[in-house]
């Protein structure tokens, strides 16, 4: 079976989806299965195609816009030129829409990934004439043109039910995963650990962390206003921001310069992957404010690790977060400060308030994920 991919980015560019789809490409090459991937060439130096024994890779034009904008004049010729073609996968949302016109224009088979369903958080992260634009827009693009939808989690299959109106039929629940071997205590090199710890002189702190990117989604915003009350009402707090550039980070940044406090704020742009786990596994908790993740991987990355969470009672975190939890309410900030004043008080004197809840270790599996994806591929 020979399937075309059709992704805005692609390996050497690594973030969580991409790497997701690697993961993807790679099973199914080992299955047997031929692929070809579309993509942007975002960075000039790599190859314009690049092939491999069952795999091939077509990097055209070097920014997403102008993938969305001529992307007839690739894919078109690539289905018309190689027959042997039955499948397109793809993922929202820059590359659904040629996706689902090729769907119409070739009659092959279409399946796509939902990462994230926005729907009415359209309303906080656009002006009016502009939000209301993609929320038609989103629903159009995904209400129909693809025979199967690979939802991440069950709030964007729930999402894709309620908000778009897809049938149920049409709707597989396939979580992502994570890869729990790096993500365990059990693994970690318990000197490296203490030396986070010390580098700071973390001994006698309560350590806070936020790690991800500064874009709208994780509303970081409500954080940064949180902050100086927190460090106002715990003197012995220490709060590590390891933002990932987006498109806000100089708004971002800026307004961490506006509350900076020496000592007690600090600031990382990003971190090897090795460092980031041991650093992670050093603080007492980890916050996310965030107000839209299809499948929140950090939060499902920091329970692996039994660290304690401090989570916006949304979207896909109630559902992956386990271990030690404190739920916040969305868009607020007073509550981000009330949820460290609770949690610090359970971990540090053992007083528990109803505002905090213990949940079961919970498990999301690479190879059940991988085993459950080919089947739709091969049965779709």
């Amino acid at each position: 079976m020979h399937i075309l991919f059709l992704l805005e980015y692609f390996t050497p560019h690594l973030w969580w989806v991409e790497t997701v789809f690697e993961n993807i490409v790679n099973w199914l090459v080992a299955r047997w299965y031929r692929i070809s991937i579309v993509t942007t060439r975002f960075n000039d130096r790599l190859p314009q195609t690049e092939t491999h024994t069952w795999y091939t890779i077509y990097r055209v034009w070097s920014t997403r816009i102008n993938f969305m904008r001529f992307w007839l004049l690739k894919w078109m010729s690539l289905l018309r030129s190689d027959k042997t073609i039955t499948k397109i996968y793809t993922s929202t949302y820059t590359a659904a829409l040629p996706a689902r016109l090729l769907w119409f224009l070739f009659n092959k088979t279409t399946i796509i990934t939902v990462h994230e369903i926005f729907g009415a958080l359209w309303t906080r992260y656009k002006w009016p004439i502009r939000w209301k634009l993609r929320q038609r827009s989103e629903k159009f693009l995904l209400s129909s043109g693809f025979d199967a939808y690979h939802c991440v989690s069950l709030y964007t299959y729930n999402a894709m039910r309620t908000v778009i109106g897809v049938q149920d039929d049409r709707l597989h629940l396939i979580y992502n995963w994570v890869n729990h071997e790096d993500w365990s205590r059990s693994e970690l090199d318990t000197s490296r650990v203490q030396q986070m710890k010390n580098i700071y002189w973390f001994q006698d702190k309560f350590v806070l962390m936020y790690f991800g990117h500064s874009g709208k989604s994780k509303w970081l915003d409500f954080l940064i206003q949180a902050i100086p009350a927190i460090l106002e009402q715990h003197t012995d707090v220490v709060i590590l921001l390891n933002v990932i550039p987006a498109k806000r980070d100089n708004e971002i940044k800026q307004k961490i310069a506006a509350i900076w406090v020496h000592d007690r704020l600090i600031q990382f742009n990003g971190m090897l992957r090795k460092d980031l786990i041991h650093k992670v596994a050093s603080v007492d908790a980890v916050i996310m404010p965030s107000l839209s993740d299809g499948f929140g991987l950090v939060a499902a990355e920091v329970s692996s690790l039994d660290v304690p969470l401090i989570i916006s009672h949304t979207a896909s975190l109630p559902e992956v977060a386990s271990w030690t939890i404190r739920r916040t309410v969305p868009w607020s900030a007073s509550d981000i400060q009330q949820a460290v004043s609770d949690l610090k008080q359970y971990l540090q004197k053992d007083i528990l308030s109803d505002s905090i809840v213990r949940i079961a270790p919970k498990t999301f599996d690479r190879q059940k994920s991988l085993d459950k994806i080919e089947v739709l591929v091969a049965h779709i």
